[in-house]
């Protein structure tokens, strides 16, 4: 049960942030080419990066439970919120820049026929 600044929290909290740790590591070294054929998207590391820190957080708080007081379901909440909102941020970043270096080659394209065919 969760015990604000007692020694069994800040335990469990090391726990979770060597697991973390650990699982972060591993998505970075494993061998995403060999199992894939290609490296991993960018947008697939961050979200793999971001669930290997959020799904252990989660497990702890379910640890802790619900009962009064209400925060912790709040804190939970608010923990998926952001990493919601994260994960489509960068998904959205990078929907962006992904248009705008076709946009970008359209133009160069454009370009080079104009030359070649004024040439």
């Amino acid at each position: 049960m969760f015990d604000p600044g007692g020694a069994c929290t800040w335990g469990q909290i090391g726990i979770v942030a060597i697991i973390a740790a650990l699982a972060l590591a591993a998505e970075h070294y494993f061998p995403w080419r060999l199992a894939l054929g290609r490296d991993l998207p960018r947008p697939g590391a961050y979200v793999l990066g971001v669930l290997a820190m959020a799904i252990p957080l989660s497990g702890l708080y379910v640890a802790w439970g619900f009962e009064p007081p209400a925060w912790q379901l709040a804190h939970l909440a608010a923990l998926w919120a952001v990493v919601g909102a994260g994960g489509l941020t960068v998904l959205a970043a990078y929907g962006l820049d992904w248009t705008i270096r076709r946009v970008r080659l359209a133009a160069e394209l454009a370009e080079l026929r104009r030359m070649r065919d004024d040439g």
